[in-house]
């Protein structure tokens, strides 16, 4: 968990050789310091030679200052890192609610231009960028009844909801997915997983994984036992230990990092390490 550094409003741990760069966006609250949150998880991705930007997830009801929070962030850290953008491939990976701010700033893009324009400032869209949805959750729609109720006692919103993906997913927008991955967890009782609704999906159905993985079922997709907080924990020695009944520890690598990496090999094949001699 070492090697930080604070830049501006991210955590960074820059390689010395990446073969691409990860920009991640965690779950509300726990992706307020990602860098410990999911510690573990990122100790693994830099020893597989990548670069690792932790952006903390800006919490608040105002999307559009959210998305602009975050593309100046991005922007920010892209221009520090110095990196050739036509030589070095960036994959964004979102757990849980991060998943929706990768889904928000995907909602933001012009497809024809490749562009996100927020006040008068445009900043480059998604189109063509790996995404890997870790556990998405969708606030609108995972939330229990009475947060639901709760958010629109006090006039907030969730963007985008899980009505306006399906309709991207559905629409011409469907484009922003062409390198969308999936990792869900056979455990998640939060975001659900892909038994939550079985195919032929119903549109009763009140869990994102079944969403996602019926529109991404094509694309690299992976579920993995484990629960929705899965991707935490702290490397001490060579096991992981996290808060949990069910694996408090367990020896490091675990699934969720070696699955992980392995999806973003698929999503991206030019980043993907060489095969041993």
């Amino acid at each position: 968990m070492s090697g930080f550094t604070l830049k501006s409003r991210s955590w960074v741990r820059k390689h010395p050789n990446p073969r691409r760069v990860i920009e991640f966006y965690g779950g509300e609250a726990i992706g307020v310091t990602p860098h410990l949150s999911y510690g573990a998880l990122f100790d693994y991705l830099y020893a597989t030679e990548q670069t690792v930007i932790a952006m903390p997830v800006p919490i608040g009801p105002n999307h559009e200052e959210i998305a602009r929070v975050l593309l100046e962030e991005r922007r920010l850290i892209r221009k520090w890192l110095g990196y050739d953008p036509e030589q070095m491939p960036y994959c964004m990976v979102g757990h849980s609610i991060g998943g929706q701010m990768i889904a928000l700033l995907a909602s933001l893009t012009d497809i024809k231009t490749n562009t996100i324009t927020i006040q008068d400032d445009q900043f480059k869209g998604l189109m063509g960028t790996p995404l890997l949805f870790m556990a998405p959750y969708i606030g609108d729609f995972d939330a229990p009844s009475w947060a639901s109720w709760l958010v629109k006692a006090l006039g907030l919103s969730f963007k985008p909801t899980m009505k306006d993906l399906i309709a991207m997913f559905e629409s011409e927008q469907a484009q922003l997915f062409a390198k969308a991955g999936l990792l869900s967890f056979a455990g998640d009782t939060v975001a659900g997983n892909v038994a939550s609704c079985p195919e032929p999906i119903a549109p009763t159905c009140q869990m994102s994984i079944p969403w996602f993985h019926h529109f991404l079922k094509k694309h690299p997709c992976s579920e993995i036992p484990g629960d929705h907080f899965t991707p935490m924990g702290t490397l001490i020695g060579d096991r992981v230990y996290r808060l949990s009944l069910n694996d408090f520890s367990e020896p490091f690598p675990r699934k969720v990092d070696t699955e992980l990496v392995s999806l973003l090999d698929k999503l991206n094949p030019s980043g993907a390490a060489a095969p041993p001699n």
